[in-house]
Parts: C-alpha cells; sequence; structure tokens
C-alpha cells in the first residue's frame, strides 16, 4: 500500500501495541503516540492518511491544542477510540 501511513494517538500502550501490530500486518505504515503534544509533532513532521485518537489523551498541556487543531486537519480523515468500560 503505497503511502498509507496511520497515526494512532492512545495514552494506553497496550492498545497502541495491538493496534500497530495488526495494521502493520495488513500492509500500512504505522506511527504512534501516547500524548497529543507528540502526535501533534508527528502530524506537522510527516501528516498520515489517517489518524485514529481516543476520546481522551493522558494529561499533558498540548493535548487540547492537538483537539482543537485535529479538529482542522480536514485532509485527514479521523476514528475516534473508545472504551467504555473505562
Amino acid at each position: 500500500m503505497d503511502n498509507q501511513l496511520i497515526l494512532i494517538a492512545d495514552g494506553d500502550t497496550k492498545n497502541l501495541g495491538i493496534l500497530k501490530e495488526n495494521l502493520e500486518a495488513s500492509g500500512f505504515m504505522v506511527i504512534i503516540s501516547s500524548n497529543g503534544r507528540d502526535a501533534w509533532e508527528k502530524i506537522q513532521r510527516t501528516p498520515p492518511k489517517l489518524i485514529l485518537t481516543e476520546t481522551s489523551l493522558p494529561a499533558s498541556r498540548n493535548n487540547a491544542k492537538f483537539s482543537r487543531e485535529s479538529a482542522r486537519l480536514s485532509w485527514a480523515p479521523k476514528i475516534i477510540l473508545s472504551n467504555p468500560f473505562m
């Protein structure tokens, strides 16, 4: 899959590992981030084709900026991850 980069932003390292492993096994290139600041920096450096993000990343002063700015990333579809059992 040519240029099919996916960014996963999730504070749960177990979720990151499972998603990354399965997506890479399906042929996607995957970058991961466990907080909003790191996710935003990675988006700026290498814009992904898809963003998977959880509803509330771990506390970081830049998480609000990531949430606000990610809404303006119209070129990249977003899938919101949610764990109703937490």
